[in-house]
This record gives C-alpha cells, sequence and structure tokens, in this order.
C-alpha cells in the first residue's frame, strides 16, 4: 500500500493500452514528480502515435524520435496544442477548445536508437494504412 502523490493521473498501462486524454497527458507534464513512470517510460522509446478527435473521429498520425522520445513531443502539444501541425493549427483555430477532446495513444514502439528517417517512414506507412491524409488531419 502507497500514497499515490497529488496530481496523480494513472498507473502506466504499457505502450500498447494507453488511451490518454489531453486532459490528463497535461496534468502528468505539468507534474512530471506525480507520474514518474509515465515520463520514464514514453521517455525511453521513439514511435509512432496518434490523436484522435473524439468529436470528429478524424486522426492525425505522428512521429516521436530522438531525446526524450514520446514524452518529449507530447510535451509540445501541453505547450502548444497543436504541436505545429498545419491542419491541427487550423482546426483549433475554428475551435479553440477543441483539444480537450484529442486522445493519445501508441500505434508503434521503435527502439530509441530508431533513426529520424526510420521513425518517419513508419509514420507515413500508418498514415497509408489508416488513410489519415485524405480522411483524417495530416496535411503531409
Amino acid at each position: 500500500m502507497e500514497v499515490l502523490p497529488s496530481n496523480y493521473v494513472m498507473d502506466f498501462p504499457g505502450f500498447y493500452n494507453i488511451l490518454l486524454p489531453y486532459e490528463n497527458l497535461t496534468t502528468m507534464v505539468r507534474n512530471p514528480e506525480s507520474n514518474r513512470e509515465w515520463q520514464r517510460m514514453l521517455s525511453s522509446i521513439s514511435g509512432v502515435y496518434m490523436i484522435l478527435d473524439q468529436r470528429t473521429g478524424k486522426q492525425y498520425v505522428g512521429s516521436a524520435y530522438g531525446k526524450g522520445g514520446i514524452w518529449a513531443r507530447w510535451c509540445c502539444y501541453v505547450k502548444k496544442p497543436s504541436g505545429g501541425n498545419k491542419l491541427l493549427r487550423e482546426l483549433l483555430r475554428k475551435h479553440p477548445d477543441r483539444h480537450n477532446s484529442f486522445q493519445f495513444s501508441i500505434l508503434r514502439v521503435l527502439e530509441p536508437s530508431s533513426t529520424k528517417d526510420e521513425a518517419i517512414a513508419q509514420e507515413v506507412q500508418t498514415k497509408l494504412k489508416l488513410g489519415s491524409r485524405a480522411f483524417g488531419l495530416n496535411s503531409n
């Protein structure tokens, strides 16, 4: 038995079981000491992730690589909900609170040593499989 720290969100469910609402991601990023396991695990991998707009079902597929892995990339979405992505920026310009409907998940785990090119190749393949360029929130 242990006393959980304040702002603790939830136990880490494993990479492929993550269904993380934006609100919970925000709490984790702003309180990393309370959610150390999430930070440790997500920092340890590169990979392909998806942001699902739960209002429309549209998907954004991205990749994370390099220092800090997926954790570092997802922290960017807390600082700037569009993450700098064109169609997410446009969506948030029209619907400024839409990021509160975003859900984050991991589609593919890559070794931390994976190169940028390897991660982007997996991202491109996933976009093709899901049709996220034609029917989702990817423009590239």
